[in-house]
């Protein structure tokens, strides 16, 4: 169900129960509804507190296959971030611009068998996530076969590396190439997309490609570029320093399972020798947009990787901006349901009741 036909289904369920009110209701409204419920319908899903079995989403596939389209997993590398006391370290890694609620953390770390770790610092070759915003108000496509996203160098010739898959839809609108666009399938592992409601899509590039220094990025149609080559803006990632193990040591790698400790406890856990953190359980910490990882003098953590629930698509219908709810088809039917019944709870008919009746239903 895209996000036309999710607009007719509202008005029509609205129209069926209260025929009075249902006029009034504007397209922008029943957007704004969507999204509301989208973001209810996910919470729910998610929390254990919110379903009448007080369990966790994973504890029931039909949970599980609800928000399966949200679940994604994020690798990379960390950034060093200081010495917290004596033989103490923290590295640091930022959280994905979609990022929404944690499922698990994961460091690879390396060891140097049990020895203390001889580590140098390089500041030469890291940096954060690359961000790129398209302006889609400057996008006119043509009737382009194929359509396709590349990395193209600034300076000089070379090789354009693609971040999208081709399409073998003919992308001949703006709505069309919204739709392709805001995609997540269409985009290569580790690249994520975020939709705002002002005709632009935010691209988020991993830092492999965000790496490469002094590229700009275009659209390009396999024929020659189209006409949106114009219309991004770069938003490039800030550098870091990092530990790297010294060049005549041998070290060992291996995956730990970060264990969360809290702000008022942290240091109190480093200093204690039967809770501090080790290379099997690495002590980890959140603040604002970074998870912060601890590690002693025997270890290094290399990259931290997260498995998270990201933010739903924000849904729009009403402008050039098109873009459909990215949850499974099967649980459009249900947001619909929703949402008539905020609309209808909205415009104070007493039989509905939303909060209290959609926990009792929740699976």
């Amino acid at each position: 169900m895209n996000i036309g036909q999710m607009h007719i289904s509202v008005q029509q369920g609205v129209d069926k129960i209260n025929s009075m009110h249902s006029d009034l209701i504007l397209p922008e409204e029943i957007d704004l509804e969507l999204n509301k419920n989208i973001q209810r319908f996910t919470a729910q899903k998610f929390s254990f507190k919110s379903n009448r079995h007080q369990e966790g989403f994973e504890m029931s596939q039909k949970r599980i296959d609800d928000l399966r389209t949200l679940i994604v997993e994020d690798s990379i590398s960390c950034f060093y971030k200081g010495e917290v006391f004596k033989n103490v370290y923290a590295d640091t890694r930022t959280l994905p611009d979609n990022y929404m609620h944690l499922i698990n953390v994961k460091s690879l770390v390396s060891l140097q068998k049990c020895n203390k770790f001889c580590y140098d610092i390089d500041s030469t070759a890291y940096r954060t996530s690359t961000k790129l915003v398209i302006d889609l108000a400057h996008c006119t496509p043509a009737a382009f076969p194929g359509f396709q996203c590349f990395i193209t160098p600034q300076y000089g010739s070379g090789a354009p590396i693609p971040i999208t898959l081709p399409t073998s839809n003919m992308v001949t609108s703006a709505a069309l190439l919204v739709a392709w666009l805001s995609t997540p399938y269409n985009w290569l592992s580790g690249v994520t997309i975020t939709v705002t409601g002002n005709n632009e899509i935010t691209i988020t590039l991993p830092v492999s490609l965000s790496n490469y220094l002094g590229y700009y990025h275009v659209f390009d149609s396999g024929t020659g570029p189209a006409s949106c080559n114009n219309a991004f803006s770069r938003q490039p990632g800030v550098y870091g320093e990092k530990r790297v193990p010294c060049d005549d040591v041998e070290t060992s790698t291996l995956v730990g399972q970060n264990k969360f400790a809290q702000h008022d406890d942290i240091f109190t856990l480093l200093s204690d020798p039967f809770n501090n953190t080790t290379y099997k359980y690495p002590l980890y910490t959140i603040r604002d947009n970074s998870i912060d990882v601890y590690s002693d003098e025997t270890f290094v953590i290399d990259r931290v990787k997260i498995t998270y629930l990201r933010m739903p698509a924000i849904v729009n219908n009403v402008d050039t901006t098109i873009v459909s709810c990215d949850l499974p088809d099967h649980t459009h039917h249900e947001i619909v349901q929703m949402t008539v019944n905020s609309i209808l709870e909205g415009i104070s008919d007493p039989r509905y009741q939303s909060t209290n009746m959609e926990v009792l239903k929740s699976e």
